[in-house]
């Protein structure tokens, strides 16, 4: 299976179905099963994009507390959080013409020339599988997976 490391909170906020377009840069060709790895880069800044999104959005604050990861420090790092699918690739620009709610666009980087790759089928994974990360799409084993 596909897999990609994120930063946290994004990772979590994709296990938690509160973020269902992940922002890249660069597109992708790839469409299917893709696991979503919280990697351990874990710094000041993204805390307090942590904070600011838990303050803005009750779905958010809601889900963070019933999935038991209610600070920064509490998510997972360096583990496979959620498998889920990659349904598509769309240029940021088109998918300014989607009705995406405040919260999914507060969740990505929007900028014009970027991509947002749209997930469904989204599974968090109760107990997340620790394993390195790498840059990139990278190939999992789907070791630990049940």
């Amino acid at each position: 299976m596909k897999a990609i490391s994120l930063w946290q909170p994004w990772a979590t906020l994709i296990a938690l179905g509160c973020k269902h377009i992940e922002t890249r840069g660069w597109p992708t060709s790839h469409r299917g099963p893709l696991a979503i790895h919280a990697s351990l880069r874990s710094d000041k800044e993204l805390d307090l994009a942590f904070q600011h999104l838990r303050r803005r959005h009750d779905l958010i604050s809601k889900a963070l507390v019933e999935a038991k990861t209610p600070t920064y420090k509490s998510l997972p790092f360096g583990a496979i959080v959620a498998v889920c699918t990659l349904e598509q690739c769309v240029p940021t620009q088109e998918l300014s013409s989607w009705a995406l709610s405040r919260m999914e666009r507060d969740c990505g980087n929007y900028a014009y020339g970027r991509y947002g790759w749209v997930l469904t089928d989204i599974r968090r994974l109760e107990q997340p599988i620790v394993i390195g990360g790498r840059m990139g799409l990278w190939h999992w084993n789907e070791e630990g997976l049940r």
